[in-house]
């Protein structure tokens, strides 16, 4: 999930569009993982919460909202992500392996 949060910078040149792709990389994977049972259930409903922080994000660009909030989102989208990367340290590279 690190590396996916990752993807989103630079903030300037951020897209709804590509946080959209990533979000359906991301819950395309996580399925994949879950129903092969890479990953646990606990671990595939936390990364929901930050393909939910992504979604927010996107839905702030896609409303004009000023930079600085759309920063603060993301803000709060990395630190989530850091913590899910503590609590399940393979999953970043779990995710990492289905990118093409």
């Amino acid at each position: 999930m690190l590396q996916s949060v990752d993807s989103l910078l630079p903030l300037v040149s951020l897209t709804s569009s590509a946080i959209k792709l990533e979000m359906q990389f991301l819950s395309e994977t996580l399925e994949l993982l879950r129903d092969r049972q890479l990953i646990s259930n606990e671990a595939y409903l936390e990364a929901g919460s930050i393909q939910g922080g992504m979604n927010v994000i996107s839905n702030l660009l896609d409303n004009n909202v000023e930079d600085g909030e759309i920063s603060i989102q993301y803000e709060t989208l990395s630190n989530k992500s850091q913590r899910l990367h503590n609590n399940f340290p393979q999953l970043n590279n779990l995710i990492e392996s289905y990118r093409k």
